[in-house]
């Protein structure tokens, strides 16, 4: 037994302990801040989070999706790690071997900007530091905020084998990086050449396609005349970058298009630079936009870069890195972007080229980031061949070795794989793995160290992120040496991220492990959605909208927290979160407490988990229908709950499992308890609660661990195993008895609300009961303790007792004589409205019965469920009217 642990701070009770001890030992209230940190420490020094090899012969792994260093968690980074962490304890519980292997990204471009942001608020840039000094000064901001997000996803339980903590820029990492890049190199895979490519002049660095975002902006649409060389006729182009101009090199027209069959192969003369250029054919051009003659600018749009490379065209560039035109625009170098634009098109207007100006939405392209606008710039960078890993990622997707969840992000993500360009991977930073190519002179040469010979230079840029994050998922586990992890837990179980990252990470892993394990990186692929505030915007810093989960842990708790982001969601689906969510699961979770605590304070002793079980399995008959009627459910919901693990629809099968816990058991079965008590009650009690604190612990483990202790169990509750309810409780038909019970009760409570009857007046009740007349007799006592009822008939047929309210709960009908109490009017527009919901109900049903593809596809048991439905609404149909036919 793990008694040393010290669970309690409070006196730690027996299992024999009487009630006055208990009372003292186990605190009114339930306090998060005074547990939290205590059993994390507890599970860090028990060693929980390790894996243990166990019986059932299978595993479990995760790899964390590794935060970056550049601040603390938001709200996405917590419903992230809350289901990998639910994930984890559930398979931990399963008996398989887990691991999750915790780290954190070096986030190049995101940690230098933020870094040299700060240098900024104390009045420095990073060119007031060589490129060593500002990487120190980088390397202090990350130890800080390193430590930071440790101790934030330990405060938010997550159950990660620490001792396995990685970070994609150590150096263990940062040689694998090399030898990869080395690798890849000389497989002709990584290459470096000119290409087109996404400048944000504002970090100074290219970006990805997928850093990019483009955004509809007004903007205007120019209209410029281009002369034919020596004849009277022109062509008119359109374009919303007039800037560009300076740096044509052909007009492109589509060679079907009949306006401009003559025009092809002729010369027209460049406006303001008096160039001569030609008119070239091309399918690619758009015939719809503008005139169907477009101006062909390779240094500045990448399909003009792409047209102008299968026409070997001239690349002329005529804006810079800095974002100014340079000096190919001539009498407008040196000038801002804007302000050439403004003067072109003055001068334009004022020789006779400018034909027509229109108002026009385009498509900006912004820098995800720092939102400058980003400028296509022909520029020597290095690329992976993309094109040449996808078709392997595309094979292992369509054959089934990774899915997605949910499914219709498979079509996406084989959508964008069939799209894809090469990948640009250097970026103009300090920060960051620096590209292991070497240059003396003209020579250049590509190793995983520098050369010993004096002379070489390293290339100064870096790598994107994505390149080192891409191989997280097997170098982890000790690749490129054949480790014993990469045999145990390679290719991993589930990556579980945002949608968001879908292309930028999940893609480039996949293409990686193929190229580099020729496996796949993991076996599924489960897809969150975004954290939506309560008017469904979506959270961010610039609308202050934001919530800080290390704000709410602290006024709600960390379980309630996790159950927010938790319970309801659905894979792939947004999620809408709010202040009042969290405060209604903190009052879920002091209402498990309150439960439990008054279960523990009913006996004296507590027995192990499974000897209870047993107990109740042997004493299985002697139970009364309550009791036989709870462990039916609890055996229902365990099913429910594990079905849900399984399929990664946690949050579904939650909501289910917190009906079962407030409504079913606490509502109803624990209040039941307290009237119907014999030698099995405590048993049953306690046996349920256990349940619950098992089936609840993955996603709520704080408050599940702390109670688990109050029941003196031999082992905590995290090493425990997952409940497999015996199949002897299950029992359909006590279900449905007692779901019609409970539908008494409910009935007679909502009459007595409507009447305003006193809460302490007891009042009398009849039944008609053609059928299930013993379950009425047999629960006599309860309904007349949970409806306050004075005296209870049962009557074969309607009984004449005057005026009455009238209730049907098939199969029973529900007569309550409160005489004065009931106003006639009132009861029959009750009772008209009662009766138009049922005939809706009933017509969506035989609406469903009608169908002919339902009846053809929809299984037996469904089709007689919705059958005995519809007899039953009609039943109900029947009785309502006539009880409507005599007030009348």
């Amino acid at each position: 037994m793990i008694h040393s642990v010290h669970l309690f701070v409070y006196p730690r009770p027996s299992m024999k302990a009487p009630k006055e001890a208990l009372d003292k030992a186990i605190p009114k209230a339930y306090t998060p801040a005074d547990v939290e940190k205590r059993i994390y420490d507890m599970w860090m020094k028990e060693n929980c989070f390790s894996p243990r090899k166990t019986s059932t012969g299978k595993t479990f792994s995760i790899v964390m999706p590794p935060p970056n260093v550049t601040g603390n968690l938001h709200l996405g980074h917590a419903m992230v790690m809350s289901v990998q962490d639910s994930l984890i304890r559930h398979h931990r519980m399963l008996g398989d071997e887990t691991v999750w292997v915790p780290g954190t990204d070096h986030a190049g471009i995101a940690t230098q900007l933020v870094v040299e942001n700060h240098l900024r608020q104390q009045g420095k840039s990073r060119k007031d530091f060589t490129r060593e000094g500002f990487l120190v000064k980088t390397w202090e901001w990350v130890e800080t905020y390193k430590k930071n997000i440790t101790d934030q996803l330990k405060s938010l339980g997550a159950s990660a084998d620490w001792s396995r903590e990685r970070f994609t820029f150590d150096p263990e990492f940062n040689a694998v990086v090399n030898k990869v890049f080395v690798d890849l190199y000389n497989k002709g895979l990584i290459y470096k050449d000119d290409y087109i490519v996404n400048w944000c002049s504002e970090t100074q660095t290219v970006l990805s396609d997928l850093e990019v975002v483009a955004t509809p902006e007004e903007s205007k649409l120019y209209y410029i005349r281009y002369f034919v060389k020596a004849a009277d006729k022109s062509v008119i182009v359109a374009t919303t970058r007039p800037e560009t101009l300076l740096g044509d090199v052909a007009v492109a027209v589509h060679p079907s298009d009949k306006r401009y069959k003559e025009f092809i192969d002729k010369t027209l003369i460049l406006p303001i630079m008096n160039r001569e250029i030609r008119v070239i054919a091309d399918e690619r051009v758009d015939m719809e936009f503008g005139t169907g003659a477009v101006k062909i600018t390779p240094g500045h749009d990448p399909l003009d870069y792409e047209i102008g490379r299968d026409h070997n065209l001239q690349v002329i560039s005529v804006i810079g890195k800095d974002g100014k035109m340079n000096k190919n625009a001539g009498k407008y170098a040196g000038l801002e972007v804007e302000q050439a634009r403004k003067n072109i098109i003055e001068y334009l207007d004022n020789i006779g080229n400018l034909e027509d100006i229109e108002d026009t939405v385009s498509n900006v392209k912004r820098c995800d980031r720092t939102k400058a606008i980003v400028e296509p710039l022909v520029s020597k960078q290095w690329f992976v061949k993309a094109t040449a890993l996808a078709p392997e990622v595309m094979k292992a997707v369509e054959a089934g070795k990774t899915d997605f969840i949910p499914d219709r992000f498979r079509k996406e993500f084989s959508n964008w794989m069939e799209g894809m360009r090469d990948w640009c991977i250097s970026r103009q930073l300090w920060w960051g793995h620096r590209i292991p190519a070497y240059y003396k002179g003209n020579e250049m040469i590509v190793s995983e160290n520098h050369p010993t010979e004096e002379g070489w230079l390293q290339d100064e840029d870096v790598l994107d992120t994505w390149f080192s994050s891409a191989l997280w998922p097997f170098v982890v586990f000790g690749w490129p040496d054949k480790t014993e992890d990469m045999k145990k837990f390679f290719p991993t179980t589930v990556l579980e991220t945002g949608r968001d990252i879908l292309f930028f990470w999940v893609s480039r892993m996949m293409m990686m492990s193929m190229a580099l394990t020729g496996e796949v990186p993991f076996y599924h692929v489960y897809l969150d959605g975004l954290v939506r505030d309560e008017k469904n915007q979506k959270m961010s810093k610039s609308k202050g909208n934001g919530m800080d989960p290390a704000e709410l842990q602290n006024a709600y708790g960390t379980d309630a927290t996790r159950l927010m982001l938790l319970l309801g969601t659905t894979p792939g689906n947004d999620l809408v979160v709010s202040r009042q969510k969290a405060e209604s699961y903190r009052n879920f979770v002091n209402k498990l407490w309150n439960a439990s605590r008054f279960i523990r304070m009913q006996g004296e002793e507590t027995m192990p988990y499974r000897e209870l079980e047993a107990y109740l399995e042997k004493n299985y008959a002697k139970l009364n229908i309550a009791q036989k009627w709870i462990l039916s459910r609890f055996a229902h919901v365990s099913q429910a709950v594990t079905e849900g693990y399984a399929t990664y629809r946690m949050g579904e099968s939650g909501t289910v499992l917190y009906e079962a816990t407030w409504n079913e058991f606490c509502d109803w079965y624990i209040e039941i308890s307290k009237i119907e008590v014999n030698e099995h009650t405590q048993a049953v009690l306690q046996y349920g609660m256990m349940t619950l604190l098992k089936l609840w612990h993955p996603m709520a483990p704080f408050v599940t661990e702390e109670i688990w202790a109050t029941y003196d169990q031999e082992e905590l509750i995290i090493n425990s195993s997952w409940p497999t309810i015996p199949a002897k409780f299950i029992n359909d038909e006590i279900e449905e008895d007692f779901r019609i019970l409970i539908e008494v009760v409910r009935g007679i409570r909502n009459v007595r609300h409507e009447r305003s009857v006193a809460p302490g007046k007891l009042i009398p009740v009849h039944f008609v009961a053609d059928v299930k007349k013993d379950l009425l007799v047999q629960f006599e006592e309860v309904l007349k303790k949970l409806a306050k009822l004075s005296t209870m008939e049962i009557h074969k047929g309607r009984p004449i007792i005057g005026r009455k309210v009238a209730l049907i709960v098939y199969p029973f009908e529900i007569y309550l004589p409160l005489d004065d109490m009931i106003d006639v009017e009132a009861e029959k527009a009750r009772l008209t409205k009662w009766i138009a919901e049922k005939e809706k109900e009933r017509r969506i049903i035989q609406s469903k019965l009608d169908n002919k593809g339902f009846i053809a596809n929809a299984p037996d048991d469904v089709k007689a469920a919705q059958e005995k439905k519809k007899q039953e609404v009609e039943a109900v149909l029947t009785t309502m009217k006539q009880q409507l036919a005599d007030i009348e």
